[in-house]
């Protein structure tokens, strides 16, 4: 028997998964018949160097996997990869994306979201978009959302800062929103609060809660 051959058949690892290393860990060790006892520790040498191969060789596969998915992402990100919608039916029908490392960079972009293990395709892209795209397609079928929500937000933005503005100059607080939530536990048999988020003259933003009961 080889010494990999070895190593699968009685799944023997370096003895520092233990905290002992430099010896042979083997699961169920003890069972073990005594002349397999024997060939293990005269052969403890040979296995342990070919455990430390197998770990380095673990390792560069691992590195080369990763660089290969960066230089893949990186072609994706420069619409230099044709990328197409797949429907997947099931209890749960959706879209994806092929090649799945095309996922992260259209959750990025707000045309996917991570639903679990895996990454759905927003079913307004996916039927938006021919049978082939690449990512600067998606970029300018969503640049009219994209501007609109910009838009949204320095207006949210602009609104807010003459809140402040408000409260400076009056001297008085001025309301900037307010929410329900679960109650904080400080009222006695309360479940929900009411929130009032205010701006101060100074600056500051105050928080104050109202027990609904």
């Amino acid at each position: 028997m080889t010494t990999a051959e070895l190593i699968r058949e009685y799944r023997i690892q370096d003895g520092k998964v233990v905290g002992r290393p430099g010896t042979l860990y083997v699961p169920g060790g003890k069972n073990l018949p005594p002349a397999v006892v024997d060939e293990l520790r005269r052969r403890k040498a040979e296995i342990l160097a070919e455990l430390a191969t197998q770990e380095e060789e673990r390792r560069a596969k691992e590195e080369a996997e990763r660089r290969a998915r960066e230089e893949l992402r990186a072609r994706i990100l420069a619409g230099d990869v044709k990328l197409r919608a797949v429907y997947v039916d099931g209890d749960y029908p959706h879209w994806e994306v092929r090649p799945v490392e095309a996922g992260p960079v259209l959750v990025d972009l707000g045309a996917a979201r991570e639903v679990g293990y895996s990454i759905w395709l927003r079913s307004d892209v996916a039927e938006s978009l021919g049978e082939e795209w690449t990512v600067e397609d998606v970029k300018r079928l969503l640049t009219p959302e994209r501007e609109a929500e910009e838009r949204r937000k320095a207006e949210a933005e602009a609104a807010r800062q003459e809140k402040f503005a408000e409260a400076a100059r009056t001297g008085k607080p001025v309301e900037l929103r307010r929410w329900m939530e679960p109650c904080d536990g400080s009222g006695e048999e309360c479940s929900t609060d009411l929130v009032v988020e205010l701006a101060m003259p100074d600056g500051r933003v105050e928080r104050h809660r109202t027990h609904t009961h």
